[in-house]
């Protein structure tokens, strides 16, 4: 996925806020799981969806207004109700940061964690 760093990203040094390297994470994974099958409606008829848990991010280089990042992710582990993505996000050769993000599967009827469903699993290529 790429895009473009928008004015609205920008905060007041002038680069990329930190809370918006969040929305980008979590913009690919949603983008991700819409291209593997997994999307809100797919969720809701599994009975329930994936909330964030923790965000881990290490910032390597700042990124500035009009920037063009490239970002990959991928699903590399699930256990229980938990599964764990990594996000790289990229300008050019330049890596700018890592995202790591555990999700939790939560249950529709009862608003609690619960395993996640064995269809998300194959879409993901845990099975």
């Amino acid at each position: 996925m790429t895009l473009e760093v928008k004015a609205a990203a920008i905060d007041e040094q002038n680069h990329v806020n930190n809370a918006v390297y969040l929305q980008y994470a979590e913009q690919i994974a949603r983008a991700h799981s819409d291209a593997l099958g997994l999307t809100s409606e797919r969720m809701r008829e599994l009975g329930g969806s994936f909330v964030v848990r923790r965000h881990d991010i290490v910032y390597h280089l700042p990124c500035f207004l009009g920037d063009q990042l490239s970002l990959r992710t991928r699903v590399v582990s699930q256990r229980g109700a938990r599964a764990c993505r990594q996000v790289e996000m990229w300008r050019g050769e330049e890596r700018v940061a890592d995202c790591e993000t555990e999700w939790v599967w939560i249950a529709a009827a009862t608003s609690r964690p619960q395993r996640i469903p064995p269809a998300c699993n194959v879409m993901f290529g845990l099975d």
